[in-house]
């Protein structure tokens, strides 16, 4: 307790029962305070009496006081303020869907959408209460500070709670396929949610999944869901789809506007990052990725990224053979320490056949190659320019690149060699020390989206003139 006077105060002798009270006072426990008891006085601290006095008061901690002769203020608690989600609006706004967890300070969200404010809650004080709640069986908080019923375990609850996360998202896929989703279907979820116990952090975290925004879902349509065709649509609301949608420069008069703006578009970035006469090449297709599950990871991470102010897309080539690039489309980039533990499994599966049948050493398979440490990092490479992916794959006789979209993150920027090394601690991404290229550590950073076929002409010359 705090003192007013300067001065020490004088010690008092005090009975057992409240030497053990002034300890608990000390080991930094509260002490029960019995309501009954407790009605602070006005009347003036009297002097202490002599030691030797039997008819003392004892300092009990519901006597106790400040040393100005008033009982302190009861502390506030952090369960005494809870929030509430129940009331109804005061008025014509509707209420709006976070309630109290809302964090959006827009004007105009807050005119059109009501929000409950926090409540004090009306917890008993009596000591008859706190005696029969000492001896119930002691509840468990979760993460999300809501208490779990006597005789639950944190593990079962969370067991049930993933798996409706699960079917949340699986009601969530379908509802946001049609990229629109009304005032019902929003009923709907927020009904499953409340029923399920469902947070709203999990509730966002699958909108990203998803590629929604916040925004995007109160509007109630999205603005860019990232896709281009109606057929790519399709296939990525398809458990597991994949299918590469190929453009014909020979067809192009038979696309619709659809198609036709998407072959213009990656046909620009092909030819405006290049640095070599664009007229010696001819884009002949241009194959669109659809992958379900690649699309999906992608969407988790870009949402992880955004939530920390890094969610920024750029957009990288990567050349390689024709077989590899199909097989990235497929099942993603690896990482280099993948393609090695692949290549060396792979090699010794084959080393055990070729025992048993009395040949040779066996060899791996997998064609896919690490062309070294990495200069800048031990990652995926891209670059920013199409001419400088292509260098990789004409000397492999690939007419093919991949352009994909990229969460570059915090990248670092190196100002010198760095073979070999891992990913600097706090950072996503590397970049080159002239920003050709940039290096990425996590295969979920990268997302697939164009096969580039080109054609080379043959160079012109210039006639002579005699």
């Amino acid at each position: 307790a705090r003192h007013t006077s300067r001065m020490p105060p004088k010690r008092r002798t005090a009975d057992p029962s409240a030497t053990a009270s002034a300890a608990a006072a000390d080991d930094g426990k509260k002490p029960k305070i019995d309501d009954k008891d407790a009605t602070p006085t006005t009347a003036p601290t009297p002097a202490p009496a002599p030691a030797s006095a039997s008819t003392s008061t004892p300092a009990t901690a519901d006597t106790k006081t400040d040393g100005s002769g008033k009982k302190p203020a009861p502390t506030k608690k952090d369960d005494d303020i809870i929030d509430s989600d129940d009331d109804e609006p005061t008025d014509s706004r509707s209420k709006c869907l976070y309630g109290i967890n809302c964090y959006r300070k827009n004007p105009d969200h807050l005119k059109n959408f009501w929000h409950p404010k926090a409540k004090k809650s009306t917890s008993s004080s009596s000591s008859s209460s706190s005696t029969s709640s000492s001896s119930t069986t002691p509840t468990l908080k979760r993460a999300d500070s809501k208490l779990l019923p006597p005789g639950k375990v944190e593990s079962d609850v969370d067991d049930k709670l993933t798996k409706a996360i699960d079917n949340y998202k699986n009601i969530l896929k379908i509802i946001l396929g049609k990229n629109k989703i009304s005032a019902d279907d929003k009923r709907t979820l927020r009904e499953f949610r409340k029923s399920h116990d469902i947070s709203d952090h999990h509730h966002f975290r699958a909108l990203s999944q998803f590629g929604w925004t916040e925004d995007e879902y109160d509007d109630g349509e999205r603005k860019d869901d990232n896709t281009d065709l109606g057929e790519e649509r399709s296939v990525l609301m398809t458990p597991g789809g994949f299918k590469v949608i190929w453009l014909n420069r020979a067809d192009v008069k038979k696309m619709n506007k659809e198609e036709e703006n998407v072959f213009s578009r990656v046909c620009t970035r092909f030819f405006q990052t290049m640095a070599r006469a664009q007229s010696n090449y001819l884009v002949k297709r241009v194959g669109i990725i659809a992958n379900t599950a690649l699309r999906e990871q992608f969407n988790k991470m870009a949402g992880d990224l955004k939530a920390k102010g890094l969610g920024d897309l750029e957009w990288g080539f990567h050349g390689s053979t024709e077989d590899s690039i199909d097989k990235i489309s497929r099942t993603g980039f690896l990482h280099p320490d993948e393609i090695k533990k692949l290549k060396k499994d792979d090699a010794g599966a084959a080393k055990g056949k070729a025992k048993g049948k009395g040949k040779g050493k066996g060899k791996s398979k997998i064609e896919i190659e690490v062309l070294d440490e990495g200069f800048f990092g031990r990652g995926i490479y891209f670059s920013f320019y199409s001419d400088y992916a292509m260098y990789y794959s004409e000397e492999r006789s690939s007419c093919q690149i991949l352009l994909s979209q990229l969460l570059v993150g915090n990248a670092f920027k190196c100002t010198k060699r760095m073979d070999g090394m891992d990913l600097m601690k706090g950072y996503h991404s590397h970049y080159s020390p002239k920003g050709n290229e940039v290096v990425i550590f996590s295969k979920d950073q990268i997302l697939p989206r164009y096969i580039i076929e080109f054609e080379r002409n043959e160079e012109e010359e210039r006639e002579q003139e005699f």
